[in-house]
């Protein structure tokens, strides 16, 4: 049996899980403090391996037929019942990940799990409070230690973990490799550590019915899959799965999920970490990988993310100043636009005008419009621009839709193309006369932004005069950032 491999596996390697270098920094800083325990608690409950340690010692003498004593499923009660003198002194002594860790690949991988684990306890807590379960803390425990096979075998057998790795990293493609699941050896160390039974009722490999197990492990799942993209099928199956276990409409449910990801991004320890929500903006993505890859030249229209639900446009779209500029001045374009969503009086005309500000000042292309659609679906006319001098055709520029060619096919849904001297012979007839005098180049991307179901517009940008010109790269980012718009202003349209 898978199981008898897994207990096999486990006899030959260690328990231990490192901490954080972000955890343990802060909780020696405040031992020096007097009054600080409440605070040091919250940042050992959001540490796995301090978590696992205290836990372990804790319920050695716990559980089980024989013993008179409950488990303890909570880190603030482990250091309680320790007492703090004991479990000050663990902390002390603790090993650091990033100390001990020596290969930067290994590191990597480790922090994404951990950074899964900080996903789905947030993920589990945020909709545990949404459908008023109780017992919060130890669903949220259970699912930081979710993925404790898996951290392990990474930690201690890397490897064969690696192996798995450069295979795709499929969900249960593990087996394959090491002889058990993850979850499996979940299991084994769950029950070898008297850990809650929460956590191995929940595994994927068992068929627990409890309500809130099936809650638990479906959040998990998810929080796994959406490391291969937020938009595939099997994704997409068990989402709809999730709010069929809800009984609320699936567009809703996909929606909060998405919110959820955002927040718990911004809330990790782990900044340098991929966040999943970072995925919500990306076209079609893989799962991790140890090396690196290049990706083939896009000549063609490419689709983005999938529309949801169809909104109001609810602001003016004539302001032509970029909106004030985050207090983070080393933010990113793409980190600028969540923080505005964090804003309570963002617009979303101020989202565009980041949006084509960026475009400009963080991606480097010289000249960037929006060609709005007006309300009548009739016509595409310049509303918003950046670097395009007023006296500039391109600056007024508008065409009827019917007349647009390679615009109007834009609009049927969200994509994006690279006109370049390579393919430019290929689509010439379809590009707009009246667009190609007014820009003067042949090198230029242009992508549909759509808010839910509804095409607003097109997104038009060049680097017209520039030495190199658009690149795969340039190209890449550019769809990242028009997608993440167009997912900001749907969220700003469902407030």
């Amino acid at each position: 049996m898978a199981i008898t491999e897994a207990q096999q596996w486990l006899k030959k390697h260690s328990f231990m899980v490192p901490a954080l270098e972000c955890n343990i920094r802060q909780i020696l800083a405040l031992l020096k403090e007097e009054n600080k325990s409440p605070v040091i608690v919250q940042y050992a409950e959001n540490d796995p391996g301090l978590t696992l340690a205290l836990l372990k010692r804790v319920n050695g003498n716990r559980g089980g037929q024989n013993s008179e004593y409950d488990i303890v499923d909570s880190t603030k009660a482990a250091i309680s019942l320790l007492g703090q003198p004991v479990s000050f002194s663990l902390f002390k002594r603790f090993e650091v990940a990033e100390a001990s860790i020596n290969d930067p690949q290994q590191l990597f991988l480790f922090q994404q799990i951990i950074n899964r684990g900080f996903h789905n306890a947030f993920q589990i807590t945020a909709w545990a409070k949404e459908l008023g379960h109780h017992q919060i803390e130890q669903l949220k425990l259970s699912a930081m230690l979710f993925y404790t096979g898996e951290t392990l075998c990474c930690l201690h057998d890397f490897p064969t973990y690696l192996e798995y790795i450069d295979n795709g990293s499929q969900p249960q493609s593990e087996e394959q490799f090491f002889g058990f699941l993850f979850s499996e050896l979940t299991e084994v160390v769950a029950k070898k550590l008297h850990l809650p039974e929460t956590l191995i009722r929940s595994q994927p490999h068992n068929d627990d019915k409890d309500h809130r197990i099936k809650m638990l492990r479906l959040v998990s799942s998810i929080c796994h899959l959406c490391e291969l993209g937020w938009y595939h099928e099997r994704i997409q199956t068990l989402l709809e799965t999730f709010a069929d276990y809800q009984q609320h409409a699936a567009e809703k449910v996909i929606t909060k999920f998405h919110l959820f990801s955002i927040a718990a991004a911004h809330q990790t320890c782990l900044p340098d970490a991929w966040q999943p929500a970072a995925r919500l903006m990306l076209t079609d993505d893989g799962a991790w990988s140890s090396r690196k890859t290049v990706a083939p030249a896009a000549l063609k229209m490419e689709p983005t993310l999938a529309p949801v639900q169809p909104p109001q446009l609810q602001a003016s779209l004539d302001a032509e100043k970029p909106a004030a500029h985050s207090p983070e001045q080393n933010m990113t374009i793409f980190e600028r636009i969540k923080y505005q969503l964090q804003q309570t009086d963002v617009s979303q005309s101020a989202i565009l005008s980041i949006s084509l500000a960026g475009l400009i000042h963080d991606l480097q292309f010289k000249r960037a419009s929006l060609l709005l659609l007006s309300k009548d679906k009739l016509n595409l006319q310049n509303r918003m621009s950046q670097s395009i001098p007023k006296e500039s055709p391109l600056h007024s520029y508008q065409t009827e839709v019917s007349n647009s060619g390679l615009l109007k096919l834009l609009l049927t849904k969200p994509q994006a193309i690279w006109i370049n001297p390579a393919n430019f012979e290929k689509y010439q007839k379809l590009i707009p006369p009246s667009l190609l005098e007014c820009t003067g180049t042949h090198d230029f991307v242009a992508m549909s932004l759509f808010i839910g179901e509804k095409p607003i517009g097109i997104v038009y940008a060049d680097r017209f005069e520039a030495t190199p010109g658009i690149d795969e790269n340039g190209f890449n980012q550019f769809k990242q950032l028009i997608s993440l718009t167009s997912k900001a202003l749907k969220m700003l349209s469902s407030k």
